[in-house]
Parts: structure tokens; C-alpha cells; sequence
């Protein structure tokens, strides 16, 4: 019967910790759209619009990522020999993590 008790609470802590990973992960990504920086337009928002989330768990490891899938989303967020950094991923990362422990804690 104790297995049994055990058995559900692991559940029920992987199902939490999912839905806060993947609740985490798609606030982050919405606030990094909003920050990310257009510049002169010529890109049409392609890098905002490339910015998504994921996240899942393996095993007993969950893990989430915020991605932007751009040739110039790095250049832009770390900056290059010509261009200063605007990052837009890190800041709403960061953000959110805070949400994230209060998620998991409830």
C-alpha cells in the first residue's frame, strides 16, 4: 500500500513540475517576442516570430528551452564586433523563475 502512495505522489509531482516547465517556457517565449528587438524592420519580424518554446521530461528529468531559430537571433541577444548586445531570451528567462518556484512550491 505504501508503494502505492509513493507511486501516485511521483506522479503527481511530475505532472507539476511538467505543467509548470511548460507553463514557465511559454511565458518566457511570449515575454521574449514582446522584448525582442525589431531593428530597422527589414527582417519582418521574423525574429520574433521564430521564438518557441518546449518542454518534457525524460526518465525522471524534466527539462524546458526557449529558442529562437533565426541566423541573427544570437548576434542580437550577445552582440558582435559591430553590433551592441539587446538581449530579449535571458531577460524573460530570468523572469519567469520566480514563477516557476512558486509553481512547483504550491
Amino acid at each position: 500500500m505504501a508503494a502505492d502512495g509513493i507511486a501516485a505522489y511521483r506522479a503527481a509531482l511530475r505532472a507539476r513540475l511538467s505543467n509548470a516547465l511548460a507553463a514557465a517556457g511559454e511565458a518566457a517565449a511570449a515575454q521574449a517576442r514582446q522584448a525582442v528587438p525589431l531593428g530597422d524592420g527589414r527582417d519582418g519580424g521574423h525574429l520574433r516570430d521564430c521564438i518557441a518554446a518546449e518542454s518534457a521530461f525524460s526518465g525522471d528529468c524534466g527539462w524546458m528551452q526557449v529558442t529562437a531559430r533565426n541566423p541573427h537571433a544570437a548576434a542580437v541577444e550577445l552582440g558582435t564586433s559591430r553590433m551592441r548586445a539587446r538581449p530579449y531570451l535571458l531577460p524573460a528567462l530570468r523572469a519567469q523563475a520566480a514563477g516557476f518556484l512558486q509553481a512547483i512550491c504550491k
